[in-house]
């Protein structure tokens, strides 16, 4: 069967991340691929497969996790008069390294901001391993704490 292309404009791509980021926060810990593409069809009027859902989310994925390690680069910055990445003589190793590592969105991660960042941190980013709600003990989450 040929699927018919899918353009991931910002919009669509920030759509699909909201329908993610709601399983998510109903407990939902894997995603059902097909119900995703259900839903996202609904909400846009479009064809959209499961497989297409999943390969776009594994994109993202990726993306995100190139702009989590570019975040952390000192000595590297876009220069938009010459449309290239400025690096300092004693960053290259790292920013080579970076590239060679992400050789796929390196470039333009660094050249463009990303779009939709707020909701890939939400689905993404790591959670703590510690306490509930980030706290270190469940009674300063529950407010039983003196402290709260």
């Amino acid at each position: 069967m040929i699927l018919g292309r899918i353009t991931w404009t910002d919009e669509r791509t920030r759509k699909l991340l909201v329908i993610l980021n709601d399983e998510k926060d109903k407990g939902v810990s894997k995603h059902n691929r097909a119900n995703v593409a259900e839903i996202f069809n609904a909400q846009t009027s479009l064809n959209a497969h499961g497989k297409q859902v999943q390969n776009h989310y594994g994109d993202l994925k990726e993306k995100f996790k190139c702009w989590e390690d570019y975040q952390r680069m000192i000595g590297i910055a876009y220069n938009p008069r010459t449309g290239d990445v400025d690096v300092e003589e004693r960053s290259l190793p790292r920013w080579e390294a970076f590239l060679e590592s992400h050789s796929r969105y390196g470039r333009a991660v660094a050249k463009k901001e990303l779009e939709n960042v707020d909701l890939m941190h939400k689905l993404f980013a790591a959670q703590p391993a510690h306490g509930v709600g980030c706290c270190f003990a469940p009674a300063m989450a529950k407010k039983w704490s003196y402290l709260s």
